[in-house]
């Protein structure tokens, strides 16, 4: 049996989205794994509209912090599920949504069906990822301000 409620947003996460349930982030933070940032070269196995949709989401991904060793795996079948679903569109686009059968029948096209699961996949990662409206909402970030001297040799 998995465990139960809502998985657990990882720590950066909810420094991002300014701590709303004012747990002591800096401790946990100390405390976690923090695998090293990636380099974003994107992999041999990339090509097309996958390679695209690489060049685009790990720099993305890498300005924010949240592309690491540990995420490169993840984030190229996202970008391979990303060309499946838009080979399956393009699929979808020529052919209609059905076709006639040799009975004189309509049957709906598979790629629909194909598509469906494809994006219900890209959804799942970019959720991972906080690349959709509701997952990255209440995201805030530090934004650096302008340092006094004075204060910072006072503070220590």
């Amino acid at each position: 049996m998995g465990k139960r409620g809502p998985r657990p947003a990882p720590t950066k996460m909810k420094l991002y989205r300014g701590n709303p349930g004012k747990e002591n982030l800096g401790k946990k933070l100390r405390s976690e794994v923090q695998p090293p940032a990636a380099d974003i070269a994107a992999p041999e196995i990339l090509t097309g509209i996958a390679l695209d949709v690489w060049n685009t989401r790990a720099p993305q991904l890498a300005a924010i912090g949240l592309l690491t060793v540990v995420d490169l795996q993840t984030l190229e079948r996202y970008c391979l599920t990303y060309e499946l679903f838009y080979q399956a569109y393009q699929s979808v686009k020529a052919d209609g949504l059905s076709s006639s059968t040799a009975a004189g029948t309509k049957k709906g096209n598979p790629d629909v069906v194909a598509m469906r699961g494809y994006h219900a996949d890209l959804l799942r990662i970019e959720q991972e990822f906080g690349l959709t409206p509701s997952s990255r909402s209440g995201i805030s970030t530090e934004h650096a301000t302008e340092t006094n001297p004075l204060a910072a040799f006072l503070q220590g």
